[in-house]
């Protein structure tokens, strides 16, 4: 209250110089009207903005429901087919398992349904307690239905996910998957920047907007918005960097045999042709000689 009581004060002494009786009656009317003081952004219906741009900030709400047909599509991921490669002469010692970061998929896609579900409590309160609904004004026509649309989808992307993982189907590595999230992304940002090139001029002095605005409401619209689009993008780098760990394989390696245990090789049995000497380093390690008559035994 201070602040708009300062706010009136240094205006209405800028104004003095100009026309003393205006600045009595422009007082009175913003003392009676404080929202005129809120930020332009929050402040969204005035019918200073091209109707086809608002017509097209409607359409792009709405396009929650290509979310919700693409999160239909994928309850219908099947098992991947089983590809038979023949085996590789090389034998791998390192393993990488390659896993979806599953706890935090889930968490972020549930924080960005309740993204969806904030803003539509948020819009049912403002009906509760204003008695006015926020598709009254232009810029948030269908918000309710494109709220539900979302929160559905990204309800039904949850279970899908859940429930792929218990049949042990692959369903947070899949590409589809990582498209419907980028074809998401994508679709929040561009409702995002029409949203905000849709804010009305700053309204001149005395000059009121035409229509009563909805502050605190449009404000939490905003704020759910871009927490979503966080989330969003987070979710995006987490879908494209699984987590890696290397293991040991020690399941390739051939079963022993005598040939691999540490024992010399036997040596090769030689046959000399007719007229030659064996070969001296196959000689029998014993030998007889004659002495003088009598037989020595020699051995190693």
């Amino acid at each position: 209250m201070k602040l708009q009581i300062l706010g009136i004060l240094i205006i209405g002494i800028s104004k003095l110089y100009e026309n003393s009786t205006e600045v009595v009656q422009w007082s009175s009317d913003l003392l009676e009207h404080p929202r005129t003081l809120a930020p332009t952004f929050l402040n969204m219906d005035d019918g200073t903005r091209d109707h086809r741009q608002l017509v097209a900030l409607s359409l792009l709400r709405l396009s929650t429901s290509l979310v919700f047909v693409y999160a239909i599509f994928l309850g219908f991921t099947r098992r991947k087919p089983i590809v038979l490669s023949s085996p590789s002469p090389i034998t791998s010692v390192v393993v990488a398992d390659v896993q979806p970061r599953r706890a935090l998929i889930l968490t972020l896609l549930v924080f960005a349904a309740f993204t969806y579900l904030l803003d539509e409590l948020i819009t049912l309160f403002y009906f509760i307690f204003e008695d006015v609904p926020s598709s009254s004004a232009l810029q948030w026509r269908g918000i309710e239905l494109a709220d539900v649309l979302g929160y559905v989808a990204f309800s039904m992307i949850i279970m899908f996910g859940i429930h792929k993982d218990r049949i042990g189907i692959d369903f947070w590595s899949r590409k589809r998957l990582k498209v419907g999230i980028i074809l998401a992304l994508l679709l929040d940002i561009a409702y995002l920047v029409l949203l905000i090139l849709s804010r009305p001029d700053s309204p001149g002095v005395p000059e009121r907007p035409n229509v009563r605005g909805i502050d605190l409401p449009n404000f939490l619209h905003f704020l759910t918005v871009d927490f979503r689009i966080l989330a969003l993008l987070i979710l995006v780098i987490v879908l494209f960097k699984p987590h890696t760990s290397y293991s040991v394989n020690q399941h390739n390696h051939a079963p022993p045999t005598p040939s691999t245990l540490l024992l010399p090789a036997a040596a090769p049995v030689t046959h000399g042709a007719y007229g030659t000497f064996a070969d001296p380093s196959h000689a029998p390690k014993s030998a007889v000689s004659h002495h003088n008559g009598a037989t020595i035994h020699c051995s190693d």
